[in-house]
C-alpha cells in the first residue's frame, strides 16, 4: 500500500521538475532587461542552466527528492487541507508524526505541522522518501531497513500520511 500511494506522487516528479526549470529559465530570458548580447546576462542564464542540470542524473531523470518536494508544493499548496485529510483517515496520526521518528528509516524524523510551510514540506518529503527507500532498498547488512513482520505495525502508521498526499495530488493535479 505504501509504495502504491508513493507512486502517485512519483508519477509527477519528472514533469513538475521540468516545468519548474522551464519556468525559471523563461522568467529570466523574457525579462525586458535581458539581452542575449550582454555577457553578464548570458552568464546568469548559463548559471541557471548549470544549477538545474545538477538536479538531473545522467539519464535526464530529475533528482527524486527535488521532484518530490516540488510535487508536494505544487499539488498540496494548502497544508491545512493535508492535515484535515490525515485526521480524517486517522485522528491520532498528526500527534504520532509530531512525536515519533520512523525507527527503520534514515532521515524519517518528526513532522511538526505548526512549523513554517517550507519546514513542513521538507520534513514530509524526508519522512516519506526515507520510508520508501527503507522498503525498496532493504538489504541484509544495512543499518536501517524495513523488515517485514518486525516493522509492519510501524509502517501501518505511516499510511495515513502517504495516502493523504496521494489523494491530494490526485484531486489537485486536475486543478492546476
Amino acid at each position: 500500500q505504501y509504495l502504491a500511494f508513493y507512486h502517485v506522487a512519483e508519477y509527477f516528479f519528472q514533469a513538475v521538475a521540468e516545468d519548474e526549470a522551464f519556468k525559471e529559465i523563461e522568467d529570466l530570458i523574457t525579462r525586458p532587461s535581458f539581452s542575449p548580447h550582454r555577457k553578464e546576462d548570458l552568464r546568469r542564464f548559463y548559471e541557471k542552466i548549470k544549477k538545474r542540470m545538477r538536479n538531473q542524473k545522467e539519464n535526464d531523470v530529475w533528482d527524486e527528492k527535488v521532484g518530490f518536494l516540488l510535487c508536494l508544493k505544487k499539488y498540496i499548496p494548502d497544508l491545512s487541507t493535508l492535515k484535515s485529510s490525515i485526521q480524517t483517515i486517522d485522528t491520532a496520526a498528526l500527534d504520532y508524526y509530531k512525536t515519533t521518528k520512523v525507527s527503520f528509516a534514515d532521515d524519517a524524523n518528526e513532522i511538526n505541522f505548526d512549523s513554517t510551510p517550507d519546514e513542513v514540506y521538507a520534513c514530509i518529503r524526508n519522512r516519506v522518501y526515507s520510508v520508501r527507500n527503507a522498503i525498496v532498498h532493504s538489504k541484509d547488512g544495512e543499518r536501517l531497513k524495513y523488515e517485514p513482520f518486525k516493522h509492519d505495525r510501524e509502517l501501518a502508521k505511516e499510511l495515513p500520511l502517504v495516502r493523504a498526499i496521494a489523494e491530494e495530488i490526485i484531486i489537485n493535479c486536475f486543478l492546476s
